[in-house]
């Protein structure tokens, strides 16, 4: 299928690029900037055969072309990746209904086929892949969202369609990255290369939507609106479209049904809020004496622990100082039979040198030794006499 021509002026307010702002946020000046955006990719897309990259000025950008030229289907590529259940086409059916669906982009249909079963209308017949990415910016960490739709064979059922939603924060990695992969090692791979990369791979797109509004914080309405929006050419289309997406949204009337109901719970919780307030005041005077009392409990505590380990710290003191003890006494008594010994052995050896000496003594004579003294005794008293 032949590609119309498409220009992208920058700098010029548009429908569609005015919504974009309102929702990501499009003032550059800000002092914490919200998220623009920034880049478009399409892949097998409707009318875009191959690969398709479309830069966003965060100032404005129009989008220019003849009727058919695919305006539209750009639009629509970007509520496949943010809206829940996308209304294609509503700028060309003036926002009341769709007149496409997710599959007749992905085969690249135009116009109506005819009963002799000629498929010259379809661009894609066969196994064919599909793939769509946005780029964000807030000046810091861009985001990007993505989706790789493909068909294995001629089927053109939903139920056959295989889908992959990512959320990514690299802004480097987009659709010419994901594509090899997908190609070379299925889906398997290419979430395996995806979660490597720090992405967040979802099979289901009701998972995928929920990230995308717990990171953009914003309701389960919000895409909704932003995909009617995106189709209005009249102003009166604005109020049945607040009507139906904001008024008229049951749940909500329930739950103001609820708060209403609840008020006077509210306000008793509100009742005891206070006074639990005022009983905390009225306690901020004691609480010296609090800070006071667990300084005490923690010292009462330390001296405690004291109190059971000195025992022991001492038993164990005086052990290691007896064993010292111990070891000094039992080096001197050792010293001392040393010493003893050596005593013992010169008694012995003097022993036996005086044992020798009487040997000798008696052979000399020394046996009559009485005698001898009377002998003498009579010879002093001769010597006296005389």
């Amino acid at each position: 299928m032949k590609q119309s021509a498409l220009a992208f002026d920058s700098g010029t307010d548009s429908a569609v690029n005015s919504v974009v702002g309102d929702l990501f946020g499009a003032d550059p000046e800000a002092a914490a900037r919200p998220y623009v955006i920034e880049q478009l990719e399409v892949f097998n897309w409707g009318p875009f055969d191959g690969l398709h990259r479309i830069r966003i000025d965060p100032q404005g950008t129009a989008v220019i072309g003849q009727t058919g030229s695919g305006k539209t289907t750009l639009v629509d590529a970007l509520m496949t990746l943010i809206a829940e259940w996308p209304l294609y086409n509503l700028a060309s059916t003036g926002g009341h209904e769709s007149d496409r669906d997710l599959m007749s982009y992905i085969r690249g249909v135009s116009g109506e086929g005819n009963e002799s079963g000629d498929n010259t209308h379809i661009a894609r017949q066969g196994a064919t892949v599909t793939a769509l990415s946005a780029r964000f910016e807030d000046g810091r960490q861009p985001v990007t969202l993505g989706a790789l739709l493909w068909l294995d064979g001629t089927s053109s059922a939903m139920n056959d369609l295989r889908r992959l939603w990512l959320f990514s924060r690299d802004g480097e990695l987009g659709v010419g990255d994901w594509l090899p992969v997908l190609r070379a090692g299925g889906a398997r791979a290419l979430k395996q290369f995806l979660r490597d990369q720090g992405s967040s791979p979802h099979d289901t797109k009701s998972a995928y939507l929920a990230q995308i509004r717990r990171f953009f914080e914003v309701g389960k309405n919000a895409f909704a609106l932003f995909n009617r929006a995106a189709g209005l050419k009249q102003l009166n289309s604005v109020d049945q479209l607040f009507r139906e997406l904001v008024l008229e949204d049951k749940s909500a009337y329930k739950r103001a049904e609820e708060v209403v109901a609840g008020f006077d719970v509210l306000t008793d919780i509100h009742h005891e809020l206070e006074i639990a307030r005022a009983q905390q005041r009225s306690l901020l005077p004691i609480e010296a004496e609090e800070q006071t009392r667990r300084r005490q409990v923690a010292e009462v505590e330390r001296l405690s622990n004291l109190q059971r380990i000195l025992p022991i710290w001492f038993a164990t003191h005086a052990c290691r100082l007896w064993q010292q003890r111990h070891t000094e006494i039992s080096t001197e008594i050792a010293a001392l039979q040393d010493r003893t010994q050596a005593l013992e052995q010169q008694e012995q050896r003097l022993q036996d040198q005086a044992d020798d000496l009487h040997r000798i003594y008696i052979e000399a004579g020394g046996g009559n030794l009485e005698q001898i003294e009377r002998l003498i005794a009579n010879q002093q008293g001769i010597f006296r006499l005389c």
